[in-house]
């Protein structure tokens, strides 16, 4: 009985990790925002007549966001990854308008990330497109975006990423913790099994060892995936 105790506390800490590493193994674009409102009504209408002006013309008001684009999956996101139909692109809340938007930093060169426009024989379309070469493991885009909204929070990325299972998404305090942790807990629950092996007859420091092992490099795996931060490089570039 002590033995299959053991077997069977083996097998979940394998397929614990299995499932920890599998996770890690794939593509995972996410994004981040920062911003602050640049002029508004309320900041100078206690000014008298001032106005908001952008390229020579009236706007209601300025906002600047910072979107930090990048690749937390071990696996390469490549520009062919993008879908055709649904390329990564930048958003904002109907009822206002992009004044500007650009590349103002990225992780290396090689990257090669800029905006473009669909219509670029357009002079009033504004390039919101965003394209790459490629993005390895915690390479990075920054993009800056001028428009006429309430909120840096107004302004977002869109897009399909073709193979990622998480899609392209905001990054969040809790970003990451499903899938891994979950083969951080399946391992731990081996643990217990492999425990009660020892009472069942077993030396105890068989079990120890065993368990041991199976902490370390289940959360070793899953520990740096906890949270998708934003990589260190581009804080400077947001404003940060």
């Amino acid at each position: 009985m002590g033995f299959i105790s053991l077997g069977i506390g083996v097998v979940l800490a394998l397929v614990g990790i299995g499932l920890t590493w599998y996770s890690i193994r794939s593509k995972s674009p996410c994004y981040a925002i920062s911003g602050t409102s640049l002029a508004s009504p309320s900041s100078i209408g206690k000014y008298g007549d001032l106005e908001i002006r952008f390229s020579g013309r009236k706007v209601k008001q300025v906002t600047v966001t910072h979107i930090c684009l990048w690749n937390s999956g071990r696996d390469t996101i490549r520009q062919g990854d993008i879908a055709p139909a649904d390329p990564i692109r930048v958003t904002l809340n109907p009822g206002y308008e992009i004044l500007s938007c650009k590349v103002t930093g990225c992780s290396r060169p090689v990257v090669a990330a800029k905006t473009y426009s669909i219509e670029p024989d357009d002079p009033f379309e504004t390039p919101n497109m965003v394209t790459f070469d490629f993005l390895d493991y915690q390479d990075w885009v920054v993009i800056q975006v001028l428009h006429t909204a309430d909120k840096p929070d107004d302004c977002s990325l869109a897009g399909t990423v073709m193979g990622s299972r998480s899609g392209l998404r905001r990054a969040t305090t809790t970003d990451g913790i499903g899938l891994y942790t979950g083969g951080a807990l399946l391992a731990t629950a081996s643990m217990s099994i492999i425990a009660m092996s020892t009472v069942l007859g077993l030396e105890t420091w068989i079990g120890a060892l065993v368990a041991g092992a199976v902490i370390v490099i289940a959360l070793g795996l899953s520990a740096p995936k906890l949270l998708n931060r934003v990589p260190k490089g581009p804080l400077k570039a947001m404003g940060l």
